[in-house]
């Protein structure tokens, strides 16, 4: 009798500490333990600062879109302001136009081309980050195109960071 008392008080106890241990854990302000929700990782590519448009360049010649096709923007560097060679050659020449060899991103490193540029708020420079648009190819010529923007060596979202429209 005595041992089946004691078990009885055992099993008692454990059960109003069990209830006590409950009652606590609702009384002092808390509720159950939610489950954690991880934060979503940036992806680093949204964001990328580059330290020269040069390394931009090879960067997309690397791993952007290189084929051109007509009205598809192409990232180009300014490899020289022929102007006034231009000028020179035929005589004739437009101080609100600008001629300029561009290097168009391709995977073998580079396409050039020549274009004509409007002069709307500075000249372009040599080494700078310019997106051009195709928009024919002529056999004697080449491919034929506009500069419709100046950009910074960096991606800001996803999207690269525009200086100037044109």
């Amino acid at each position: 009798m005595e041992a089946e008392t004691f078990y009885g008080m055992f099993l008692l106890a454990a059960v109003v500490w069990g209830i006590y241990a409950i009652a606590n854990y609702f009384n002092r302000g808390s509720s159950l333990p939610t489950p954690v929700t991880p934060k979503p990782k940036a992806d680093p590519l949204l964001n990328l600062v580059f330290k020269s448009n040069r390394a931009f360049f090879d960067y997309q010649c690397k791993f952007g879109i290189g084929d051109i096709q007509p009205e598809r923007s192409m990232f180009a560097l300014v490899t020289s302001d022929i102007t006034g060679l231009i000028a020179r050659t035929l005589g004739q020449h437009d101080p609100e136009t600008q001629v300029l060899e561009l290097l168009v991103v391709s995977p073998e490193g580079g396409v050039m081309t020549t274009t004509h540029h409007k002069i709307v708020s500075g000249r372009l420079a040599t080494d700078d980050l310019v997106v051009w648009v195709p928009l024919e190819y002529r056999a004697e010529f080449g491919w034929m195109g506009i500069v419709t923007a100046k950009c910074a060596p960096e991606f800001q979202g996803g999207v690269v960071k525009v200086l100037e429209r044109y």
